[in-house]
């Protein structure tokens, strides 16, 4: 013990004996520790921290699995479906539903509308609700995130909405029940579900995903792809600290030969060695954790909104912990090579050369290895960023369908006991439409069930008429409902027949739009308009059969990054809805459209709660909010991992000319020109630079494939990118061996000689 105080003392005593070394070594360490314990913060907060419900490992989602029948497995499922699961698995200790719920909060100056869950549609706006009790801070309903406020969910079993997904459900499995167990039980419980209504459930099976997993959903990628980046940046600073200290060992070689003159043995120099890098690392490592904890709130500041578990980020010890090992670690990753580079006869013969002005050669070919090492490190951090970079900008520049600059939407949400029946709803939008077309400024305005981008999805089954698809294999498209001017306010184009018009009322034949998508997939060698559909397929008899009008263009309702999916347009009048959103084009910025919605709306309802008011553009900008937030965040580490890069191997190629010196200024002496110096120390950095791309190329290679699931449009080998990205690193490299090149052509021959 008494050993290693002394250890540290002297090494405390060493660093401060060289406050340049100590400055550059402190900053590099502590900026690799800091980003890492920032971007381990999030990680462990969102993948890693145990959920906050007893015995999390427990909890899963259960999920309807349309393998079978083409169609994707969903996490939503109809409330009967639910109950089915319910009441007749054998392997869940409890089981339950949730939905997103949004109560209009009235009797305010302004009425309000409150983030809820856990309702169900017989259970809505304008009824009086008790408040029973007052959760704890920070809870979160499972699935539903930004809950503040949670209502029951009754079931009706008269009721059958098999067709009518809004629920998610979380089951609880059973003691000593697996999830393997339970899934074979569940998918039990949808065979029996299937033979009693084969038309909703033919071909449906049942998965069971992990609560956590859902939770995450497609956070846990991108997440794990800038934990390998700063992880990446690490092991390049350490590649930096190491060099800086091989550098000092040269200039330390007479100390460690005097040491090792007066007995001491290779195992305590490398233990001295090393107890110096470790309080190096820690000493980087405090500076690191005070920035990672700046970092941590940058990330949760400027975090995409809806990202999962938000509230859990944060240095918690188990963050502590891991920026505690992380600098241990690293100090003794750097401070390895050099220790171990270390023999006692190699420290005695040294010191013999440098009595003889030779120079030596212990450690510069480690120096030049760690150098390329750090270039393909480097050059693999770039080249994700490089690529997803590129997929932002081919989503960036997708057309989404409709026209986003100027408009402005807004959502009302119509209470049933305000509203009862569809023809107030009707009065009120056409009331509301006629106030805003006078409003200045607005020239055109129309409304929506789900406006494109938000989020929300609308999928159901239909049918045409003369055509019996087999039981539980009708096709599906997004079912929209919407006022004649909405397609001219979103500048949705036409391309064949007509739009709505004002007469398509509810005493009028029931109209149809459908997209252009829908009409290649099902009339590509007939003409749709003039034909009849049923939204809601042989399950709804009551549906009415709806003759197309026209088609419009397609729209990217979902994403940005999917393929439009088939829509049917009804008009607003023909099939009212409680939810609707309010679009409206302005001349000039949009955003001076809200007080004249919020006048308009007030006007005709003092009650009505206005929500989601928004322009187009934020709603563009949040769609590819965590697509621009990860392009962002790598692409800033790739730039960090560049510079490292650079000032790594200019470190090296400045110690080289300065260990080179005498034989410089002899070459010089002797004729060599200043070109010929240059040269030679340039064909040094080539050798290095390309070392470093061949490796890089390969680690490029590998980091591109687990990017995949994250590009747009962009191959994982993408040559421009990978040659662009080969270019810049090259350029960068030679550029830093340049100016230490340079500075030897700049060497006095006679100056040089007399000072060796």
């Amino acid at each position: 013990m008494h050993a290693m105080s002394q250890d540290v003392r002297y090494a405390l005593r060493s660093l401060r004996k060289n406050p340049g070394f100590t400055a550059v070594a402190l900053a590099t360490v502590a900026l690799g520790i800091g980003i890492n314990t920032a971007i381990f913060s999030a990680v462990h907060g969102i993948l890693f921290r145990p959920l906050a419900y007893p015995e999390p490992n427990r909890l899963v989602t259960v999920w309807e699995n349309l393998d079978a029948r083409g169609g994707p497995t969903t996490e939503w499922t109809g409330r009967s479906t639910f109950t089915d699961w319910r009441e007749h698995n054998r392997t869940f200790a409890a089981m339950a539903a949730v939905t997103a719920w949004g109560p209009n909060l009235t009797g305010i100056d302004r009425p309000d509308v409150l983030a809820g869950a856990l309702v169900s549609p017989d259970y809505l706006n304008g009824l009086p609700h008790a408040i029973t009790g007052i959760m704890p801070p920070g809870f979160e309903a499972p699935i539903i995130t930004g809950a503040g406020i949670w209502s029951p969910l009754p079931i009706d079993r008269s009721r059958e909405d098999r067709g009518n997904y809004f629920l998610r459900v979380v089951g609880r499995l059973a003691p000593e029940v697996s999830q393997e167990t339970a899934s074979a039980d569940m998918n039990r419980v949808a065979a029996a579900i299937a033979l009693e209504h084969p038309v909703d459930y033919r071909n449906v099976g049942v998965t069971l995903v992990p609560l956590r997993d859902t939770i995450v959903g497609p956070a846990r990628t991108p997440l794990l792809v800038l934990l390998g980046a700063v992880g990446l940046i690490l092991l390049i600073a350490c590649a930096n600290v190491a060099n800086l200290l091989l550098a000092r060992g040269s200039v330390r070689e007479r100390e460690l030969a005097v040491r090792t003159a007066l007995g001491a043995g290779r195992l305590r120099l490398i233990r001295q060695l090393l107890t110096e890098s470790v309080v190096l690392a820690l000493s980087g490592g405090a500076l690191g954790l005070a920035l990672g904890m700046w970092g941590t709130d940058v990330l949760v500041r400027f975090a995409p909104a809806g990202m999962p578990r938000a509230n859990e980020i944060g240095l918690h010890p188990t963050v502590f912990l891991f920026a505690i090992a992380a600098s241990v670690i690293t100090g003794l990753l750097f401070g390895l090579a050099p220790a171990l580079g270390l023999s006692s006869e190699q420290t005695v013969h040294a010191l013999r050369e440098r009595a003889n002005g030779t120079p030596t050669e212990a450690g510069g070919r480690l120096r030049g290895a760690l150098v390329v090492v750090e270039l393909a490190m480097g050059m693999a951090v770039l080249a994700a960023a490089g690529l997803l970079l590129r997929s932002f900008a081919e989503l960036r520049s997708v057309d989404p369908g409709f026209r986003v600059d100027h408009t402005l939407s807004a959502r009302l949400v119509f209470p049933p006991a305000r509203y009862p029946d569809g023809a107030e709803i009707s009065s009120f939008l056409r009331e509301l439409e006629g106030r805003l077309r006078t409003a200045p400024g607005a020239p055109s305005v129309g409304a929506v069930t789900v406006v494109p981008l938000s989020g929300m999805i609308t999928d159901i089954s239909f049918v045409i008429e003369g055509r019996v698809p087999p039981p539980g294999e009708e096709p599906a498209a997004d079912s929209r409902r919407a006022t004649p001017g909405f397609f001219r306010t979103l500048r949705i184009p036409l391309i064949r027949g007509r739009l709505f018009e004002e007469t398509d009322r509810e005493d009028a034949t029931p109209v149809a739009l459908i997209s252009e998508s829908l009409a290649r997939r099902h009339f590509a060698r007939e003409d749709p308009v003039g034909q009849r559909i049923k939204v809601g397929g042989v399950r709804d008899p009551e549906s009415p059969w709806w003759t197309i009008v026209g088609v419009v263009g397609s729209v990217r309702s979902r994403a940005l990054d999917r393929v439009p999916e088939p829509e049917i347009y009804v008009p607003a009048a023909q099939r009212p809805a409680r939810g609707w959103s309010i679009v409206l084009r302005a001349d000039g910025d949009a955003t001076a459209l809200g007080p004249a919605l919020r006048e308009a709306v007030w006007a005709i309802d003092p009650d009505m709660a206005i929500s989601q008011l928004a322009t187009l553009e934020q709603l563009f900008a949040t769609s590819i909010a965590p697509q621009r937030f990860l392009s962002w965040l790598l692409g800033t580490f790739a730039a960090l991992a560049v510079l490292l890069g650079a000032v790594g191997i200019y470190g090296v190629m400045t110690f080289m000319v300065s260990r080179r010196a005498r034989e410089i200024g002899i070459r010089m002496a002797l004729g060599a020109s200043p070109t010929d110096v240059l040269r030679a120390v340039m064909r040094r950095g080539l050798w290095l630079t390309l070392g470093g791309l061949g490796l890089g190329l390969a680690a490029a290679a590998a980091a591109s494939r687990a990017l995949s699931s994250l590009l747009y449009e962009v191959s994982p080998t993408d040559p421009v990118t990978l040659g662009g990205v080969a270019a810049l690193m090259a350029g960068t490299a030679l550029f830093a061996c340049y100016w230490p090149a340079r500075r030897a052509t700049r060497l006095d021959p006679m100056v040089t000689l007399r000072t060796e």
